[in-house]
């Protein structure tokens, strides 16, 4: 029986370029291998926030893109959702601070976004006060992002505009170390 090579495995198949939408002034996220161009359509692709604008301080930001079309020898891609690195969740939680998570599906003008948030506090809260903060967080959202299409949800969670109005307002009710949108999914 004859070994399969890699001339063989790539032969009839071609790397098409998969691009940002168009709010990413398309830029390429990267390169795939099909032999039918047709079948990429609802694959996922990954990218850092940080590889997109340029931001260094937004580096455990990963956006994820679903293929939508292919047209000629193109991938276009429409936004799916983002995801924080673990890694920056166990920085900002930590001995003495206080981790509170909300999970919202928020109507937005042009689709439904599940968002999922982290508040750390600067020390223990009680029960109360846990309660009071996820329930601020809660409606902070979903009044901030009821209003936007998912591309002005996008360019505002990205630039940190979202997070920044929201930590101000949980700062009046308890010393907030962070406050993060961690994940979110377009359904």
């Amino acid at each position: 029986m004859e070994k399969p090579t890699l001339t063989k495995a790539l032969k009839g198949k071609q790397w098409i370029p998969v691009f940002a939408p168009a709010f990413f002034e398309s830029v390429q996220l990267g390169e795939v291998l099909a032999s039918d161009p047709s079948l990429l359509v609802g694959r996922t692709i990954s990218a850092s926030l940080t590889d997109l604008t340029g931001d260094p301080g937004r580096y455990y930001v990963k956006l994820f893109f679903r293929i939508s079309s292919v047209q000629g020898n193109r991938a276009e891609t429409v936004f799916f959702g983002h995801d924080c690195t673990m890694d920056f969740i166990s920085r900002i939680v930590q001995l003495r601070t206080q981790r509170i998570d909300t999970n919202e599906v928020i109507q937005l003008k042009d689709g439904k976004v599940r968002i999922k948030t982290i508040t750390v506090t600067n020390g223990k809260v009680s029960g109360q006060l846990d309660k009071l903060i996820r329930k601020t967080a809660a409606d902070m959202i979903r009044e901030e992002l009821s209003k936007l299409t998912i591309e002005e949800f996008i360019k505002k969670f990205s630039s940190g505009e979202v997070q920044g109005i929201i930590r101000d307002a949980l700062n009046k009710l308890y010393p907030t170390r962070a406050f993060e949108i961690r994940k979110s999914r377009v359904l």
